[in-house]
């Protein structure tokens, strides 16, 4: 969201939260006022990590009242004067960076991030599933469920609102979809970065997965070199209660995604990706 708000002109990479959310730039730690829309995709503004909040900080997030833009200009506020993460590599990780990054798309747009996915990434890709939160919930029962290790015993996630992820965290990654609406957002970053027909132009495919230094992140993205395949751009993540991983092959025009109903999968789909693209590769 953040490559199509700067295509239509709306944001710059440059763009800084002071000047992208200037309603709590008073507020905002001296620190964070100067990083960028880029680098706050890129894990390198040193925001908060907000991997694992507490019980009792998820509750008072879920507590958050009005629209979704709304909760996340209130979680921001907060969320924008505690502490930096001066974490290094993989601790980088910021969810706040990703929510932080919505916020800024959302306010030139006046539209929420959700209607925003929903009018300029699903309906241009013919995406028909997408939604936010967990799939599975007292009003659709019949979605999947997840499942997490709790006290070494394999629990499902239950239909419990109290357990819906917070709605100012979704930018952070809290969209569910098909596997085959998963693989065309795939697809079409795949064709982006071989340089035909897509959603963006090529040059803002290739700034999303462009390796910056020595990091393994890009904006939104990681990017690994395999002895089999070469480069792999790849997206990995969970809630805690499911796991998905995409692997982008461009060398050989290929790209798998694998999504499981559990959050212990992400060994398993490493291990899995390699004989998906052995099937499919091309070249």
């Amino acid at each position: 969201m953040g490559a199509i708000a700067v295509q239509k002109g709306r944001l710059r990479w440059t763009t800084t939260l002071a000047e992208g959310l200037p309603s709590l730039a008073p507020r905002m730690r001296k620190e964070y006022a100067s990083a960028t829309l880029e680098q706050l995709l890129a894990h390198e503004a040193r925001l908060p990590a907000y991997t694992q909040p507490s019980t009792r900080r998820v509750r008072e997030m879920q507590s958050l009242t009005g629209s979704g833009a709304e909760q996340r200009l209130a979680f921001l506020e907060q969320a924008l004067a505690e502490d930096p993460n001066y974490g290094t590599g993989d601790n980088a990780y910021s969810n706040v960076g990703y929510v932080a990054a919505g916020a800024m798309v959302e306010s030139p747009a006046g539209k929420t991030w959700e209607s925003l996915i929903e009018l300029e990434l699903a309906r241009p890709l013919g995406l028909t599933s997408v939604g936010f939160g967990y799939p599975a919930t007292p009003a659709r029962p019949d979605q999947p469920r997840g499942h997490a290790r709790r006290d070494n015993k394999i629990q499902e996630l239950p239909l419990d609102e109290a357990r819906q992820l917070p709605v100012c965290l979704w930018p952070a990654g809290a969209i569910h979809c098909s596997i085959g609406d998963l693989a065309l957002y795939a697809a079409d970053h795949l064709r982006g970065l071989r340089g035909r027909s897509a959603l963006l132009p090529a040059a803002e495919y290739d700034h999303l997965h462009r390796r910056r230094g020595n990091s393994v992140f890009t904006l939104g993205w990681g990017i690994d070199r395999d002895t089999r395949w070469g480069v792999i751009h790849f997206g990995a993540g969970s809630g805690g209660w499911f796991f998905v991983r995409i692997v982008i092959v461009p060398e050989h025009d290929t790209a798998v995604v694998i999504a499981s109903n559990s959050g212990d999968a992400g060994p398993a789909t490493k291990e899995l990706w390699p004989r998906l693209v052995q099937q499919f590769a091309q070249g």
